[in-house]
């Protein structure tokens, strides 16, 4: 039976990932899709942010809320 070595194991998945990625970026400027990729990398990023705003400004309300209601308690 034959050990596995982390590093290597590591290093041949890195080696995997990046010529995958560079296929499909040749594949995307050859087909002039590049510009629907970007479109949609976009979209979702901002479709990101303003979920991570929302829950931020959720996150706020509650924490005022409950300092007012702890505020008006020790009234």
């Amino acid at each position: 039976m034959k050990n596995f070595d982390i590093d290597e194991m590591t290093n041949q998945l890195e080696w995997i990932g990046l010529n995958a990625i560079w296929a499909g970026w040749t594949w995307a400027m050859l087909t002039n899709s590049i510009t629907w990729i970007l479109g949609f990398i976009g979209a979702i990023t901002l479709i990101w942010f303003n979920i991570e705003r929302a829950l931020t400004a959720r996150k706020q309300r509650a924490m005022f809320d409950k300092k007012l209601h702890d505020n008006e308690e020790n009234a």
